[in-house]
């Protein structure tokens, strides 16, 4: 049987029924949700990454801040550890016999009546194997010539190593006396202290020499000079670092 013969119009519009509907046999062989999932995947790992970028930006920034924290705690460490060292430095073995010492010293260059030197523990100052001691003196209507003498002694004699002075009182009697006064080197008439070139034997003050921090009593008129014969008060406290171990 043969098929009647189709016009050009005809065969225009089937073919475009063909094409429709190969166009929506290839529709249905993609669908478009496909599309959809994949671009919200992007997204989603857009989003983490962002996420992802900032959480590292945050720990690095914490990171570098517990590192400054370290270096500067280190630091201090470092300078804790130096401060011990100096201090360990300065520790001397212990003496009981310093206070006697320090009094004996008194009696050389000259105090009348050498003062009763007591000492105690601080306590709370003991650190790294030492202890800080105390040591007190006071002196009464004495002339501050020999109490400066004194003081220079307990610092330069073998027999008080490391006493420190750490408090000084020193005022005049009632009555007129003298004060020290300082001279300047290489003006004549200097008188050193114990313990410094031409320094004078136990039991007084040898003049003559020039050198520096040197002390002689002010004569009227002089820098330095003051009133009393009668004596100064003086109080002195000394401290010394001790080994414990």
């Amino acid at each position: 049987m043969m098929e009647p013969m189709q016009t050009p119009a005809q065969r225009d519009e089937a073919r475009l029924e063909l094409g429709m509907a190969a166009s929506a046999a290839e529709r249905a062989n993609q669908p478009r949700w496909m599309i959809f999932v994949g671009v919200l995947l992007l997204l989603g790992a857009c989003a983490f990454t962002l996420w992802a970028w900032g959480q590292r930006s945050s720990a690095l920034a914490a990171a570098n801040a517990e590192r400054a924290k370290t270096k500067r705690l280190v630091d201090i460490r470092n300078q804790l550890e130096a401060e011990s060292a100096k201090l360990a430095a300065r520790a001397t073995p212990p003496d009981p016999r310093t206070g006697q010492h320090s009094e004996q010293l008194a009696a050389d260059v000259g105090i009348g009546t050498p003062p009763t030197v007591t000492d105690q523990v601080l306590s709370g100052m003991s650190v790294g194997g030492m202890q800080q001691r105390k040591y007190t003196a006071r002196l009464m209507s004495e002339d501050p010539l020999n109490v400066f003498n004194w003081l220079t002694a307990t610092q330069t004699s073998p027999l008080t190593p490391g006493l420190e002075i750490s408090r000084l009182v020193l005022r005049p009697g009632s009555t007129p006396v003298m004060r020290p006064a300082i001279v300047p080197p290489g003006m004549p008439g200097a008188t050193p202290l114990p313990g410094t070139a031409g320094a004078a034997p136990p039991g007084g003050v040898q003049a003559g020499g020039a050198q520096a921090g040197v002390v002689q009593p002010a004569s009227a008129g002089s820098v330095g000079a003051g009133t009393s014969s009668g004596g100064w008060y003086a109080e002195v406290e000394f401290t010394r670092w001790e080994k414990t171990k």
